[in-house]
């Protein structure tokens, strides 16, 4: 048998499969293996890891050698939905510390104070954004190009803005004939001998026209000049700009801004006259403005929506002028219904031009003030005006 094995491990002998059959079946495991190693299956068996016996055969170096078991690393497998819900939570992440939680603290509060300057820089801008979108909902101003970029957007809206103010301007001089209109018709109506009627409407119109024509020539020159900065006016300033050149969203602001000034304004008259009771507040406006002190008559201009920077002198001036618009006013709505035709609105600003505040008022509560003010003072004196107003802004 030992012969057999060496011509079959001989080189010159290139039929191993005949030899291996001729080998009897008491051939040991060992030498079986050696066998197997020549035939021509293509998965051979793993070896065993038993250590081989003494006597077995050497095998020669021109034999095949044997392949080794490569060690596979399958990807983890994903646990199945089952698995994940039976699983424990894991435990929350530990507090920070009470040290390491002081410097963010005070990094946040540093951002929020360098933060707070470009807030209040970017606000006028971005209002000026929101009611330009406004206008442009509104029809007012001329939408963009759907394919405009950043830069001709902008202008355009410059360029819409501009038409806008210009219309404005021109409106204003539109108003000046219709305002000669009627004065031309209360002359001839005078001439003839009849009764010179003018309506409220009418005297509203006038009044605010005379106010637009004040404001026309320092706008017109801001709008020539400086155009850019009509949103800060209009946060700041707003007094400055004629009613035609205002758009619907700045008018809701103005008012806005009017109707804090004029609660903070009662706020003040009513501390100057907490010691005042009714019948020296009688007194105190039967005496007339000349006996108010400035602090007073400055506090009231701006109850009824008047500047109250200068001198009192200015201040008791402006006073004295109103008393008397509303002494014309009041015999009008007195002859028109007390205000029965007037618009929310129109209600407002007719209450706002006594001192009243209006805001969340329901419109009965307005029409009811209103007819209630008209009535008591139609046909009465500057100084029971006054005291109503007075008793107003003390309440």
């Amino acid at each position: 048998m030992l012969e057999q094995l060496q011509v079959a491990s001989s080189p010159h002998f290139s039929h191993p499969i005949r030899i291996a059959a001729r080998i009897p079946q008491t051939v040991s495991p060992q030498c079986y293996y050696l066998r197997r190693g020549y035939s021509t299956s293509p998965t051979p068996s793993p070896p065993t890891n038993t250590p081989a016996p003494k006597d077995t055969l050497p095998s020669s170096n021109n034999s095949t050698p044997l392949r080794k078991k490569v060690d596979l690393h399958p990807a983890p497998r994903k646990p199945t939905a089952a698995e994940v819900l039976a699983s424990p939570p894991k435990p929350p992440p530990p507090a920070p510390s009470s040290s390491s939680t002081e410097p963010v603290a005070t990094t946040e509060k540093h951002n929020t104070t360098d933060t707070a300057p470009e807030t209040d820089q970017a606000s006028a801008i971005r209002l000026a954004i929101e009611d330009m979108q406004k206008a442009t909902q509104h029809g007012i101003l001329a939408p963009p190009p759907e394919d405009a970029g950043t830069v001709r957007r902008l202008v355009h809206q410059g360029i819409q803005l501009f038409k806008f103010y210009l219309r404005g301007i021109k409106l204003i001089g539109v108003h000046g004939k219709t305002v000669r209109d009627i004065r031309k018709r209360l002359a001839t109506e005078k001439a003839e001998g009849k009764e010179a009627r003018i309506t409220r409407w009418e005297s509203q119109f006038i009044k605010t026209y005379r106010q637009d024509i004040k404001k026309l020539v320092p706008f017109l020159l801001i709008v020539l000049i400086i155009e850019e900065i009509i949103p800060l006016i209009v946060m700041y300033v707003p007094g400055i700009l004629p009613s035609t050149c205002i758009l619907p969203s700045q008018i809701e602001r103005i008012q806005m801004k009017a109707e804090n000034t004029r609660k903070d304004a009662i706020k003040s008259v009513s501390s100057l006259l907490k010691d005042v009771n009714m019948d020296d507040l009688k007194q105190l406006a039967s005496s007339g403005l000349n006996k108010f002190d400035a602090a007073l008559l400055k506090e009231l201009c701006r109850v009824l929506g008047h500047a109250s920077w200068g001198p009192g002198i200015l201040a008791r001036r402006r006073l004295e002028r109103h008393l008397q618009y509303l002494k014309t006013d009041d015999g009008l709505l007195a002859t028109e219904g007390k205000g029965i035709r007037l618009s929310v609105p129109e209600l407002r600003i007719a209450l706002w031009d006594r001192g009243f505040v209006v805001e969340g008022v329901a419109e009965s509560a307005l029409r009811s003030k209103l007819a209630t003010w008209v009535d008591a003072a139609n046909n009465k004196e500057d100084a029971e005006r006054l005291q109503m107003v007075l008793k107003c802004a003390k309440k």
